[in-house]
């Protein structure tokens, strides 16, 4: 984190108890070091930005999955209501979920571009 070199020389003709070049400069990384801290602990990373585009993606799709139950519903309301065999239940059922999962591989498809994935595996 810091630019200056920590290479440090030693000296062989220094003078015993004189400070030496690798005193000094182990103390100046240090205080450049506490200085680099305080920075960083001052530090507050941006908001992130609201994507409205999922969330409008999504509530498109949440409303297309509710418009199509509740035409699916009024188109056979007569023979829901009267009941019927476990045959026409499963038919009434794949009948129903073919649109809805129509909606919900699209919407998938949608979020997961390349672009997107790669925001996402550089906020990871």
């Amino acid at each position: 984190m810091t630019r200056g070199s920590r290479i440090i020389a030693i000296e062989a003709g220094t003078p015993e108890g004189a400070p030496t070049e690798a005193e000094t400069s182990v103390e100046e990384l240090a205080l450049e070091d506490a200085w680099v801290e305080s920075e960083e602990a001052d530090y507050t990373p941006p908001a992130p930005r609201r994507a409205w585009l999922p969330i409008a993606a999504a509530a498109l799709a949440g409303l297309a999955v509710a418009g199509w139950t509740a035409l699916f519903f009024l188109a056979n309301q007569a023979e829901l209501l009267a009941g019927g065999t476990p045959r026409q239940w499963v038919t009434w059922l794949t009948d129903w979920s073919v649109p809805v999962l129509l909606v919900a591989v699209s919407w998938l498809l949608a979020m997961r571009n390349s672009r997107r994935e790669a925001s996402r595996f550089g906020d990871v």
